[in-house]
């Protein structure tokens, strides 16, 4: 479950939840696994004036998946002399999907984050609200930290309905795979019976995705996904501009950014992983209400 990335001296670090601090080198090869104890923050980011930023385990449980791991990730800064203040309690992605003969299968439920967050060099740091899809810019100096700029993406939170669940469960089954094994050939088996997710959260996010450009420039987004999919909702935030708010096709998934472009991990004709570019283009920013 990463949740950041940064490349220091030629050393990519990559923050994740779960694991820890695991670095690479520029190449791709890895070098060192950081892991931290269950319940501790993950490795911390150094941001200007000695400012900690770092994302690890809650005190909190919540939900159902509690049962398995921690459901919130603290957002936090530290300074010597502020010490620690809780910028975002995030919600991680994840849910029970229970099949009566099966053990409990841990899945992302396609609700999005409740919030998310990324830096810009050590000088910025970028939360994002899913619920109220509210943007804080927060600067980093010698002199401490601050709000220095606030966006609003101008779509808002869905409420999750009865209606969302039960299309959640048949996407999952869709996606459950069953397997027979005849000596060394593997079969597939029969469809198993669908099932039920639990642990849902009661909104779908709109800021489940911070990506961040060496510019500044930084994309805030969400997935969409059902029978009414749409692709995924992108507000671009750029220095001195009013923010772009533009949708990608189904399917495409963000990897990183540059200015006003994306690039993403798609699929070919042939079914084949490709590498594209998309360039954004305004488009008019959905209000859903329920």
């Amino acid at each position: 479950m990463p949740v950041s990335i940064k490349l220091v001296d030629s050393v990519v670090q990559v923050v994740d939840a779960t694991n820890g601090l695991v670095t690479y080198s520029i190449t791709g090869k890895h070098l060192s696994t950081a892991r931290t104890v269950a319940g501790t923050a993950a490795s911390p980011i150094v941001m200007r004036g000695g400012a900690s930023v770092q994302s690890g385990s809650s005190p909190t449980r919540a939900g159902v998946g509690a049962a398995i791991e921690d459901t919130l990730v603290a957002l936090t800064i530290s300074t010597r002399v502020t010490g620690l203040d809780t910028l975002a309690l995030i919600r991680r992605d994840r849910g029970l999907y229970r099949i009566s003969t099966s053990p409990p299968i841990v899945r992302v439920t396609g609700f999005g984050n409740s919030s998310s967050w990324g830096t810009v060099g050590d000088s910025i740091l970028v939360v994002a609200d899913g619920i109220l899809g509210v943007v804080r810019f927060i600067g980093f100096d010698a002199q401490g930290w601050r709000t220095v700029r606030s966006v609003t993406l101008g779509v808002q939170a869905q409420t999750v309905s009865a209606v969302d669940r039960r299309r959640a469960e048949a996407r999952l089954a869709r996606q459950t795979k069953v397997i027979q094994m005849d000596g060394d050939d593997i079969r597939k088996g029969p469809p198993p019976p669908v099932g039920r997710l639990e642990g849902a959260p009661a909104y779908w996010s709109v800021a489940s995705h911070t990506l961040t450009s060496s510019d500044g420039t930084v994309w805030i987004g969400h997935y969409v996904e059902g029978e009414s999919t749409v692709g995924s909702r992108w507000t671009i935030i750029a220095r001195g501009a009013a923010p772009v708010r533009t949708v990608l096709p189904v399917g495409v998934r963000v990897r990183a950014v540059a200015g006003h472009v994306a690039y993403a991990l798609t699929e070919d004709d042939d079914g084949f992983r490709v590498v594209a570019s998309f360039r954004a283009v305004a488009a008019p920013a959905p209000v859903v209400r329920r």
